[in-house]
């Protein structure tokens, strides 16, 4: 279930550079995949924020690979990325690390997966996913809700994609991001997955 949620946690002028970055050097990639009830498809466009193709992706079992804890990490991704990891991790605390991130996309009828970010044996510890909306500008009419739910998969709670906030949950909760409801619209996500030092 979703624990945190800061409204403008990025200001506009944040989320106007962020979306000049995303249009002008942005490297999408189309991703589909199967739903965790086998029956449905998710899609979702997915841009890594890297510098020269130098890879920042963590994995969850070696915490020496992830973002943070990699010699001059801040070298590897461009100026709007440090800023707002360094925003993430001023406000979790000088504890805590982050793993990986990326930037989602969608587009109508582009709904992801329902899915957890970490299955029970990833790791020996529970990570938090993080989510911030980078949208300048979001209407309720137009959807794009991130849906949470129980082990049943009911709907339990649905979050609408408000500019600038931040969301948090914890890595093992069931979730699905939705597309938005009307056409020549593109919801825009930036997620990361990280944890507390042991």
């Amino acid at each position: 279930m979703m624990n945190k949620k800061i409204h403008n946690f990025l200001n506009q002028e944040e989320l106007q550079q962020t979306c000049k970055e995303i249009t002008t050097k942005a490297y999408w990639l189309y991703c589909n995949r199967k739903s965790l009830d086998n029956e449905n498809t998710g899609s979702i466009w997915r841009y890594r924020p890297v510098v020269q193709e130098q890879s920042v992706l963590g994995k969850e079992s070696d915490r020496s690979t992830w973002i943070t804890n990699q010699p001059n990490w801040k070298s590897k991704l461009d100026i709007v990325w440090v800023n707002i990891i360094e925003k993430i991790l001023k406000e979790y605390g000088s504890d805590f690390e982050i793993c990986d991130c990326i930037v989602n996309g969608q587009t109508k009828g582009t709904n992801h997966w329902i899915h957890c970010d970490m299955k029970d044996d990833d790791v020996d510890e529970t990570l938090i996913s993080i989510i911030i909306y980078l949208n300048v500008e979001w209407k309720e009419e137009w959807g794009g809700h991130i849906q949470y739910y129980d082990q049943n998969l009911n709907i339990i709670n649905r979050v609408l994609p408000e500019p600038g906030m931040l969301i948090d949950h914890d890595g093992k909760c069931l979730h699905q991001a939705q597309g938005p409801d009307v056409d020549n619209l593109l919801r825009l996500s930036f997620a990361c997955h990280g944890a507390y030092k042991k």
